[in-house]
C-alpha cells in the first residue's frame, strides 16, 4: 500500500533538489532508505553509478521491477560502503521512523556517520526531516488513493512519547489505519499497523552533522515531501 501512495509524489522535483546541491562532475549517487525505487528510477540514468539500499526486501522487489539500477537490502544504521559515493540521499521522511535507543549513540548520529564514511572527499549528504512543530499529539492525518479496483483510504494518528529523544526532539509512533474498498464487489477490508515517529530539531540536526565529521551543513529549501532538509559536505 506504500507504493499506492507514493504515486502522488513529486519524484521529478526530489531530481531537482539533488541536481541543486550535488557536487559538480557527480557521477555516483547512493540513495539510502530508497523504499520502492521511484526515485531510484528517476535518476538513475544521471550518474555512472546509482545505488538504492533500504532494508526491505519486498519494497526492494517492487524497486528491481521499476529499474536496472542495483539495489542492496541494508538498514541505516548499519549501511556503510566506504568512500563510494559523490552524493548519499536519504530522502522521502525516511528519518522520522528512525526510533531512539535507551543505549548508546542516539541512532540519527549512527545514521549521519554511515552517510559520512559513505562518501568520497567532497561528497554531499541530503537528508530530509520534520521538526518539532510538525509532530503534535493526536493529529490526524488522511489521504485516500485509488487503485483501480480499489480504494484506500489512510489514516495516521500522531502519539508522542518522548518529548525530547537523545536531545534532538520528541519521538512516538504513527497508528496507521487502512480502509480497503473493494468496488466491483463492495468489500471492506480494514488493516492497522504501527511506526516510530520522530521530529529533529534544525539546530540539533546541524550540530549533530558537524559532530560527526562535515565541515559544511546548512539548513537547505526543503524538498518535495518534508518540512526540512540538511546538505552536508565531507572536507576534501
Amino acid at each position: 500500500m506504500y507504493d499506492v501512495f507514493a504515486r502522488t509524489i513529486d519524484y521529478d522535483a526530489y531530481a531537482s533538489f539533488i541536481r541543486t546541491h550535488e557536487p559538480e562532475d557527480t557521477t555516483a549517487i547512493g540513495l539510502f532508505a530508497c523504499g520502492t525505487g521511484r526515485l531510484l528510477a528517476t535518476v538513475a540514468d544521471r550518474y555512472e553509478i546509482a545505488v538504492g539500499f533500504d532494508r526491505s526486501s519486498a519494497m526492494l522487489s517492487q524497486a528491481t521491477a521499476r529499474t536496472d539500477a542495483p539495489t542492496i537490502v541494508a538498514d541505516l544504521r548499519t549501511c556503510v560502503v566506504p568512500g563510494r559515493f559523490d552524493v548519499v540521499t536519504i530522502l522521502g521522511n525516511s528519518l522520522v521512523h528512525l526510533a531512539p535507543q535507551d543505549n548508546g549513540p542516539d541512532p540519527f548520529q549512527i545514521v549521519l556517520s554511515n552517510a559520512f564514511e559513505s562518501l568520497r572527499p567532497g561528497g554531499v549528504l541530503l537528508c530530509d526531516f520534520i521538526p518539532p512543530s510538525s509532530v503534535i499529539d493526536g493529529h490526524v492525518m488522511e489521504a485516500v488513493a485509488t487503485d483501480d479496483p480499489y480504494q484506500i483510504t489512510r489514516t495516521i494518528v500522531t502519539r508522542v512519547t518522548n518529548r525530547d529523544a537523545g536531545g534532538l526532539g520528541p519521538a512516538g509512533r504513527y497508528t496507521y489505519a487502512y480502509k480497503i474498498e473493494d468496488r466491483r464487489t463492495n468489500r471492506t477490508a480494514r488493516v492497522s499497523a504501527t511506526a516510530p515517529i520522530r521530529g529533529y530539531r534544525p539546530a540539533s540536526v546541524l550540530r549533530t552533522a558537524l559532530d560527526v565529521g562535515f565541515t559544511e551543513a546548512a539548513l537547505v529549501e526543503s524538498s518535495p515531501e518534508s518540512d526540512e532538509a540538511l546538505a552536508a559536505r565531507k572536507p576534501t
